[in-house]
């Protein structure tokens, strides 16, 4: 049984599943906007975190927001998307790429198939929402390359009131940017 632990992961090695996941930064014009949610199950309530940065991975804006009766992880990350579009035309982009790590929402907004999941009134809404920018795409990066929206979502520090940052962020989740933006700028 080792023996054999050992010959998989002796073939895995070197391969794209082992290697770690990291944000890049977009092309100009577009910023990108990254997105995560944390759901509280016993108050049925949910916390947005959005991290909005330019080619050179500064921060542009950013927010954690709450949203109350929201019944599952998927419709989190649904309402997380809302507000990350929300934020982006607040500011007044108007080319952005949102980046989140649910890929069953990034599917349903890239598709234009019928949507009669629990989640479809937020993710028509989303739609139409970011009708009103110039160009958008939403794709999907993997927790590990998610980790300042998944670290302001998580935020424990803060009290229960909407926040919102223009050309900063937390100091613990400007970390993790700045890790971010490091990796970016050496690949």
């Amino acid at each position: 049984m080792t023996t054999n632990l050992q010959n998989i992961s002796a073939r895995l090695q070197g391969t794209h599943l082992l290697a770690p996941i990291a944000w890049s930064a977009p092309s100009p014009p577009f910023i990108k906007a990254n997105f995560d949610a944390k759901l509280c199950s016993v108050s049925h309530s949910s916390w947005s975190g959005v991290i909005i940065r330019d080619n050179q991975g500064h921060v542009l804006g950013a927010c954690r927001r709450m949203a109350l009766r929201i019944p599952s992880p998927f419709a989190a990350e649904a309402m997380s998307l809302l507000h990350a579009i929300s934020l982006a035309s607040d500011l007044g982009f108007h080319s952005v790429i949102f980046e989140g790590d649910c890929l069953a929402l990034i599917k349903k907004m890239n598709s234009d198939a019928l949507n009669f999941s629990e989640i479809s009134a937020l993710v028509w809404e989303a739609k139409c929402l970011a009708r009103n920018l110039h160009a958008c795409c939403f794709l999907f990066i993997p927790r590990g390359g998610n980790q300042p929206a998944h670290a302001l979502a998580g935020e424990n520090s803060l009290d229960s009131t909407n926040r919102f940052w223009v050309e900063e962020v937390l100091v613990g989740v400007l970390l993790l940017v700045e890790a971010d933006r490091c990796h970016a700028l050496s690949s």
